[in-house]
Order: C-alpha cells, then structure tokens, then sequence
C-alpha cells in the first residue's frame, strides 16, 4: 500500500512537472505609426477611414508569416496587442494626420458624420517573407456616395534586422507608405 501510494505520488509529481513546464512568455506587439513626416498642403476636410478588409487567416492573434513553398507560420509566442485591422487602420490613419493636417481623420462607423471623403481598402496580402513585408491593397476614395478614385497597390517594405521587432516595423511602414499614396491622391483631387 505504501509502495502504491509512493507510486502514485510520483506519477502525479511528474505530471504536474510537465504540466507547469516554463514556455517562454508571450510577446505583445502593436504596428509603429509614423514618426516624422512631411506635410503635404491641403485645405480643412473630413476624411473617414471604412474597416478595413483583411484575409481571414489574419484575422488572428498571433503575428502570421509565409514560408517561400506557401506555407503559413502562427507565431504562437508573438502575438498582436490589438487586432490587425484595428493596428492597419490606426496606422493608416496617423499616417493620413500626419500628412494632411488641416483634415479630420475619423473611422467609421462615426454617428452623425458627414465625411468629405471615404476611403475602403480591401487588403489581398499582407505577408511577411525572409528579406520583406509585402502589402498587396485595392483602396478607393469615394465622395459623396461615388467613387472617385480607385488605385491597387504592392508596396514591398525591406526588413531592417531579424526577429519580429522587424516584422511589425516593416509591416507598419508597408501601411505607412499606402497612406502616403492616399494622402497624394487626396491633394490632387482638390
């Protein structure tokens, strides 16, 4: 009974050994909005940001990357602090601040908002490769209920250094850089 109860005892020991094992601790990230920029002119508008569409398989908690034969990678370890399309759409819009002072930038959905212009974007990628982050985007500008402009985009944004401190600064350059093409598009339509 003894050599039972010893037996048992170190069988529930083991077990809760491999149960409590140390996993490294999670990494939280969220995409870097713009630092410096330079203004472009343009006069006072409102300008609402619509969610923004995102793939499915990115629709996740952890950052995804792609593997050169197709093959999708779940970091389970690094992870986003807020969802994607939260982080692209807070990003795209600072980038739009940035450049387009004199504008208000709002997301929608924004009761009683009666937006100058409405931008839509349907991301089709937004991969992370080994050398780059690759952003592949159809965005529209649309003014009073119509379309005025609609553009597709690749932007491909080298990574500066390894590990995912790179990644999320790359990816947050690639939706950077879409606004910077957005906000040109606005100055011209002026």
């Amino acid at each position: 009974m003894i050599l039972r109860t010893m037996f048992l005892s170190l069988v529930f020991w083991l077990a809760g050994c491999t149960i409590t094992g140390k996993s490294p601790p999670a990494q939280f990230y969220v995409l870097p909005a713009p630092r410096q920029i330079q203004p472009l002119s343009q006069g006072e508008q409102v300008i609402a940001i619509a969610p923004v569409r995102l793939p499915k398989y990115l629709e996740r908690p952890q950052i995804v990357t792609l593997h050169e034969d197709g093959k999708l990678e779940l970091a389970e370890f690094h992870r986003w602090a807020e969802p994607l399309r939260a982080g692209f759409t807070r990003v795209l819009g600072a980038g739009l601040a940035a450049r387009l002072p004199q504008s208000h930038i709002l997301t929608l959905p924004a009761p009683r908002a009666h937006p100058d212009w409405v931008l839509r974007t349907q991301v089709h990628e937004f991969q992370v490769y080994p050398d780059h982050c690759r952003l592949q985007v159809d965005w529209r500008l649309s003014r009073g209920g119509r379309v005025h402009a609609w553009h597709r985009a690749e932007i491909r944004q080298p990574l500066s250094g390894r590990g995912y401190g790179a990644i999320v600064t790359a990816m947050g350059l690639a939706v950077d850089r879409l606004a910077a093409r957005v906000a040109e598009a606005l100055t011209r339509a002026e």
